[in-house]
């Protein structure tokens, strides 16, 4: 059975800025990871991971603040994900509107949730 063996450097990039860690700053992720691969394509993409978090929220509007205020454009399915307290919202329980606002759906809302919004940025 063919296989191709392949190292792969993960260098992490950080929630609060989406800019990379650099040594020394205590976040520094530079791990070797093998993996099996097979008719896998790679290109030079890079991208910016964000997190924010909405605490005690009283409304189930969410403003978003990080990336100078700007949700991804296109591929929001893929590169947005929404917890509330803890737990993975699916796409019928939020709206998204651009340029940063989050509307969660009212039946799933409730006074007092914590909110998570992670997303990337593709370059």
């Amino acid at each position: 059975m063919p296989y191709t063996e392949r190292s792969v450097v993960i260098k992490g990039l950080g929630w609060e800025d989406g800019t990379p860690f650099t040594a020394g700053s205590g976040g520094t992720s530079s791990t070797n990871i093998t993996e099996t691969i097979s008719n896998v394509s790679v290109s030079g993409t890079t991208f910016a991971a964000y997190a924010q978090e909405f605490l005690s929220t009283v409304s189930n509007v969410l403003t978003v603040t990080k990336n100078n205020n700007q949700l991804p454009i296109t591929n929001q399915d893929a590169q947005i994900q929404v917890y509330q307290n803890g737990q993975l919202l699916i796409k019928s329980q939020y709206v998204v509107t651009l340029p940063n606002t989050i509307t969660i759906d009212i039946n799933t809302h409730y006074d007092g949730s914590n909110y998570i919004v992670t997303f990337i940025i593709l370059a």
